[in-house]
């Protein structure tokens, strides 16, 4: 390669991530099989002068990779993950179960140049108009196999982080990818992070990701530099050439690792400057036997060979699978005939594994309850998801014997094959009060979530139902499943209808959000071009002269702002399984990141303790899947139901708006250019049942008036009328208050016009939220008659009219973004055709 054509030295764009463990036969490409498999789609374009491009493609996976092992690592997912981990080790052992097909991603051509926005224009971007319609991504119709582990992964890839404002991905850059996937180290457009959730004491991870060499085409010039120059040259002719550089890429890399080959972000034994790796610290890399079977042998293009020993299971435990068969052929149980058998060493780990081996031969016998009590006794974890043949009556009484199960904490079966009523074991999970976490799973050849969302409606039915829902942590496959494939899951299977139950509002109060959030008024300001340094400092210096007149009143102030637009947009939380608590804790998260989550996936990963950053402990649960299928029109409230509305608005001054041009030339956030987000909010409560009316008028002022809800004021009154007692609620008001101005900067920058002690985080007062949840309900209203709403765009300043009135849109209008950022929802069309059979 000539040096003197050397422009850029990149890594991958996106990447595939693999969750392994090692549950799968002996083989040439080893034990370790895949749980989940996703695609990463990056948003960077090619390399820039600055180098800023391949600096946050190196930034993005570290920090992806970081959120993945949080979630994985965190003690709070341990049960879901064990459960539906014990599945997979079922199933890829079956007897008779054929190898699918293997599938792979097809690897596109990297972009080409593009300049950074500090020198100019960026060549080659594309116009608004030349973008094809934006169209929700085909999702595809298999059933996840192992939702919940699917669930973990998409959401460390599409959850905002505190380190970079555009780190997460998009909810239509990330998909799942068949289990069949595999690797190729010959794809431009994609490395590979692999995730080894084997021991989750100790979960491992890997990264794979080959040198993209971009290299100037024949013909191609930079202006008159001699060579590539990062400020000096301007590069034009035809696109240029890129190579491939897999060298040594058997080897995964840890993050540290990772960063130091392209050479970019940090500089050696400053790991202070990148929090991400910080945390990587902490985990080990996976060798590289782990990767052969998502890598297979035949399609290594480097010469190292795949070194992996075999370990075949030896059978030495006949004595254990004899007992075994004595107790099921018996019809009782003589402890002083097996005496020497229970005393051999490791006797209840041993037991274990022979009756995993053949999980068929347990079920609903005296016998089996015997077998069960041996095997799991003194266990946290009772992880029975293999012993399909157990009935909800056998389960119960195994679980009530006091001599053996008092020191459990979870409970996890398999419910595909057991039909009837749970009642006995509800009730059984009722009297262990120490049980906190519930797996209700279906297995990874289910062609519906059908059978756990009817035993999920049989808790809420139950006459336990409040102290469960209210006090246990229940993983329900249909929960994690449904978001995965955007359809909707807590509805009647009979009537389509949202299920009405009291104890599902008392443990999850909050079923609606009600969001609205502001458009900038619209400014004139001329194209951004390559503008004269003289020129940029001569026009800041005018700006502050005018300022300074203004203050004096020495000029008349800019015609007054418009009033303010807002666009309604109606959620549904219901199906998020929030208690009060987390509910709030998800809704902090989500104001500070309310521009960037449009689908409420803040308060599905949330932590887990009051006391311990997200980082550090993540719970997960459902994303809220309604919100995702299209939505149902509003209904009604019930007595005691809570509902949130929230009002996203701009604080923002004219100067702000007009400056755009030259804060852009200087790389500012373009987010930052409109000015300074405040989010303002209130929680109510419905004292009597809401129903709507068929349109507005006085029925509206009385349903929003104090006979109809109570306003309770702020995250701290609605914990105090739940009943929760949150001693450090305080703090992390305060907390998420300064990384909201830390984020964006009050009073500095382009907002250097607005306070800087301003409110970003702010309650409304009781006047103001009856007004805005009287406007939500007539805009519902409007919605429910098919009523179109006037167009988004358009000003209404007569009479200081609010926008949210009795008529909506059914669609919102497209909103032409600028070329100089991508869209951050949007994913590559190619990304969702069907897979590449080999």
């Amino acid at each position: 390669m000539d040096e003197e054509s050397h422009i850029a030295t990149v890594g991958p764009r996106s990447f595939l991530f693999f969750v392994v463990a090692d549950v799968g036969p002996p083989g040439p490409g080893g034990r370790h099989r895949p749980l989940a498999v996703t695609y990463r789609q990056g948003r960077g374009h090619g390399p820039s002068r600055s180098m800023n491009a391949a600096c946050r493609r190196i930034r993005q996976v570290v920090q992806d990779v970081a959120r993945a092992l949080d979630i994985f690592s965190s003690p709070a997912n341990r049960t879901a993950i064990e459960a539906e981990r014990t599945l997979a080790a079922a199933e890829y052992l079956r007897p008779g179960r054929p190898e699918p097909p293997r599938v792979e991603v097809p690897g596109l051509p990297q972009p080409s140049l593009a300049d950074d926005m500090f020198h100019g224009k960026p060549q080659d971007v594309e116009q608004p108009g030349e973008r094809p319609p934006s169209s929700p991504p085909r999702v595809d119709e298999w059933v996840r196999e192992y939702p919940f582990i699917s669930s973990c992964l998409r959401l460390a890839l599409i959850r905002a982080d505190d380190e970079e404002e555009d780190g997460a991905a998009g909810m239509d850059d990330v998909q799942e990818r068949p289990l069949a996937t595999i690797f190729r180290d010959d794809a431009l457009e994609y490395g590979a992070v692999v995730i080894d959730v084997s021991d989750l004491d100790d979960v491992r991870y890997g990264i794979v990701g080959s040198k993209i060499h971009y290299v100037a085409a024949t013909g191609a010039g930079f202006a008159g530099t001699m060579g590539w120059d990062f400020t000096e040259s301007y590069y034009h002719g035809p696109p240029p050439r890129l190579f491939l550089d897999n060298s040594g890429l058997r080897t995964p890399l840890s993050g540290a690792a990772y960063v130091d080959k392209f050479r970019v972000g940090r500089r050696k034994g400053r790991l202070e400057e990148w929090p991400a790796l910080q945390r990587l610290e902490r985990h080990h890399v996976v060798d590289r036997r782990t990767l052969g079977y998502i890598w297979p042998p035949a399609l290594q293009t480097s010469s190292e060979e795949n070194s992996n020993p075999i370990h075949d299971v030896i059978d030495d435990d006949a004595t254990v699978q004899k007992f075994i068969s004595d107790v099921l052929s018996s019809e009782t149980f003589d402890i002083q005939a097996h005496g020497d058998t229970l005393r051999l060493p490791s006797f209840q780990d041993r037991l274990r594994t022979c009756l995993l081996r053949d999980p068929e031969r347990l079920r609903s016998s005296e016998a089996s309850t015997q077998l069960l009590r041996l095997a799991y006794a003194s266990c946290r974890h009772l992880d029975w998801t293999t012993y399909r043949n157990l009935s909800f009556e056998h389960i119960a009484t195994t679980l009530l014997d006091p001599a053996h199960f008092d020191n459990v904490r979870a409970l996890s079966i398999c419910v595909d094959e057991i039909d009837g009523s749970s009642a006995p074991l509800l009730e059984a999970v009722q009297q262990r009060e120490m049980m906190r976490d519930i797996c209700f799973l279906e297995g990874p050849s289910r062609t519906s979530d059908g059978k756990s969302l009817d035993i999920f409606l049989q808790v809420c039915a139950s006459p336990f139902a409040s102290d469960l829902l209210g006090s246990r942590n229940f993983f329900i496959t249909c929960a994690f499943s449904a978001p995965l494939q955007r359809r909707a899951w807590l509805q009647d299977p009979a009537t389509g209808t949202r299920v009405d139950s009291p104890a599902l509002r008392k443990a999850f109060p909050v079923q609606h959000m009600f969001v609205r959030q502001q458009f900038v008024p619209h400014e004139e300001v001329e194209p951004q071009d390559i503008m004269d340094y003289d020129q940029e400092e001569e026009e800041e210096k005018e700006r502050e002269r005018e300022r300074e007149r203004e203050e004096r009143g020495e000029v008349e102030e800019g015609e007054e702002e418009p009033d303010a637009v807002f666009r309604p947009c109606h959620f549904y939380a219901g199906d998020a399984l929030l208690k009060p608590k987390r509910f709030v804790s998800g809704f902090l998260q989500y104001c500070r990141w309310i521009l960037d989550d449009r689908h409420l996936v803040s308060f599905a990963a949330t932590p887990s303790s009051p006391s311990l950053p997200r980082s550090m402990d993540t719970q997960v649960g459902p994303i809220p899947a309604e919100n995702l299928a299209g939505g149902t029109p509003f209904g009604s409230l019930e007595p005691g139901e809570w509902v949130v509305v929230v009002s996203h608005e701009w604080r923002t001054t004219q100067h702000i708006r007009k400056d755009q041009r030259l804060h852009m030339s200087w790389g500012y956030p373009s987010d930052w250019l409109i000015g300074v987000p405040v989010v303002r909010y209130a929680f109510l409560r419905a004292r009597q049942r809401i129903v709507l009316p068929d349109g507005a008028g006085p029925e509206l002022e009385q349903l929003a008036g104090p006979d109809s809800v109570d306003v309770a004021g702020g995250v701290k009154e609605f914990l105090q009328d739940t009943g929760v007692d949150w001693k450090l609620v305080d703090e992390r008001l305060e907390e998420t208050n300064r990384l909201l101005r830390e984020r964006w900067r009050p009073g500095e920058g382009p907002a250097k016009d607005l306070p800087a002690d301003m409110k970003l985080l702010d309650v409304f007062e009781e006047a103001e939220a009856r007004i805005v949840f009287k406007d939500f309900l007539a805009d519902a209203a409007g919605v429910r008659t098919d009523v179109i709403f006037r167009s988004l765009e358009e000003r209404d300043t007569a009479g200081g009219a609010r926008p949210l009135g009795s008529q909506r849109r059914l669609e919102p209008p497209e909103i032409h973004l600028s070329g100089y950022r991508p869209r951050s929802d949007e994913g590559t069309s190619w990304l969702y055709g069907p897979p590449t059979m080999m």
